[in-house]
């Protein structure tokens, strides 16, 4: 199970649904959503965890990050959206530079 459907599965228990329900009911692929789940590396796409986090009532960030402030909402959907307009060759220098900064860790304020 990966991090995204961590956050997922306590509110499908809690309003005693199952993925199938998810898929349904946020119109995703029933298959994308149920690799998050049997697959700890599965990576969700942008439309995908859009649509999920909207009928969940949560937001993306939170679903990625467990983070419950909406803050960054808008801002992670504008470089979802600026990315997902990018050759393949773009995204992978995005990608390696989100993994370089991630690797680096937290940047110290002045």
């Amino acid at each position: 199970m990966n991090a995204v459907a961590t956050r997922i599965k306590p509110i499908l228990d809690q309003r005693g649904q199952d993925i199938a329900t998810l898929a349904k009911g946020a119109d995703v692929p029933y298959h994308r959503v149920y690799m998050w789940f049997k697959r700890e590396n599965a990576k969700p796409d942008a439309d995908t965890l859009r649509k999920v986090a909207d009928w969940l009532g949560v937001t993306e960030a939170f679903l990625l990050t467990g983070n419950p402030d909406p803050g960054d909402q808008a801002d992670i959907r504008e470089v979802t959206e600026a990315i997902l307009q990018l050759e393949p060759k773009e995204r992978a220098a995005i990608l390696a530079a989100a993994r370089a900064m991630r690797a680096r860790g937290p940047a110290e304020e002045k």
